[in-house]
């Protein structure tokens, strides 16, 4: 039986190693993992009505470490988050295949990182702070 409990609906319970493990129905979404003093904190899973997933760690309600979002368009990122942005080392695959991996901070391409394209064999390296950028080909570059 689901008990209202502000914005969302707790439908089941259980104790973890870590916390307690909830499934808890929002308005625009389903999270089922831990929760601690009633925050999502610990490993969990929130699947979206628009069609996207998040697996990954929260702390304290937000995205926080390790975790993978596949969004409702199809990209996907896998790296490192802090207060629900894109934050540290991770990769970003768009659906057309087009690929970046690097340093973000708030969710921004931040520092040293990689951009590939899916058609092409060329690979630009970028320094996002300095706005510098290098192209290579076939690993040397030009």
């Amino acid at each position: 039986m689901a008990t209202r409990s502000g914005n969302m609906y707790q439908t089941r319970e259980r104790s973890s190693q870590n916390g307690t493990y909830h499934e808890i129905e929002y308005p625009n979404a389903i999270y089922k993992g831990e929760v601690y003093l009633n925050t999502l904190h610990g490993k969990g899973t929130m699947v979206y009505t628009s069609g996207g997933v998040y697996i990954g760690m929260w702390s304290n309600n937000q995205k926080c470490g390790p975790g993978i979002m596949q969004f409702a368009n199809g990209d996907t990122y896998s790296g490192y988050w802090e207060d629900n942005g894109m934050h540290g080392f991770g990769t970003y695959t768009w659906a057309n295949g087009d690929m970046y991996q690097g340093h973000w901070a708030q969710s921004l391409q931040n520092g040293e990182g990689k951009y590939a394209y899916k058609d092409e064999v060329d690979k630009y390296f970028f320094d996002w702070i300095s706005i510098e950028t290098t192209r290579w080909y076939n690993g040397e570059e030009l």
